[in-house]
């Protein structure tokens, strides 16, 4: 088959609307034309859509879903987790102290080096977990429960318990008020804190 009978064959058996009009013969060149026209407008159209939705997702990447449910007016509000790369150095000297039983000025190089350690710890996440391979093979390591270690860094920030909702009787039976409530969660990002409901699958203080 020719290249030229099979352009027009793949053009006139598609379904992309327009393409089909390109090759008929009985069409005046005038019409083949618009149609050319409104094929390359619709398609830059299409392509400038995706990017522009790209870019709104890339600059605020904060998805909202509903579902809309029969006789029902009010909606709690949205799950938010917020996340942070707080660091507390006086935390860091008492975790220290209390792990390694080092002091600064007693044992400099140790003192830096589980300083380093915890620096890596605090600002762990999906993306840079590789920067604890200097640490893989140091044995003193192996049986500290980081994530509670963890927690105790983040201390200051996180919330200490988990308040329960609240509901108010009023004329409306529909109506909920709701108590906006964080709560500690481990989320790709590292040690959190969020409003989801889905905190009890995420919380490291166990199912809340």
């Amino acid at each position: 088959m020719k290249c030229n009978e099979y352009v027009r064959k793949t053009l006139g058996e598609s379904s992309i609307h327009g393409f089909p009009y390109l090759v008929k013969r009985e069409l005046h060149w005038m019409e083949k034309l618009f149609w050319i026209l409104m094929i390359a407008l619709a398609a830059y159209t299409s392509i400038d859509i995706c990017l522009n939705q790209w870019k709104r997702f890339r600059d605020n990447p904060i998805v909202y879903a509903m579902e809309l449910a029969w006789g029902k007016s009010n909606f709690p509000f949205v799950g938010i987790t917020l996340c942070s790369d707080y660091v507390d150095h006086h935390e860091f000297e008492h975790l220290i102290e209390d792990m390694w039983h080092l002091e600064n000025e007693a044992n400099k190089s140790a003192y830096n080096y589980y300083w380093d350690f915890l620096k890596v710890l605090n600002s762990l996440h999906l993306t840079n977990m590789g920067n604890l391979k200097p640490y893989e093979n140091d044995s003193r390591l192996n049986d500290l429960n980081f994530l509670q270690m963890l927690v105790r860094l983040r201390q200051q920030i996180l919330p200490e318990k988990v308040l329960a909702n609240t509901e108010e009787a009023t004329t409306s039976s529909d109506t909920e008020v709701r108590e906006m409530a964080y709560a500690a969660a481990v989320t790709e990002a590292g040690l959190c804190r969020t409003t989801s409901q889905l905190t009890k699958y995420t919380n490291p203080f166990g199912d809340l």
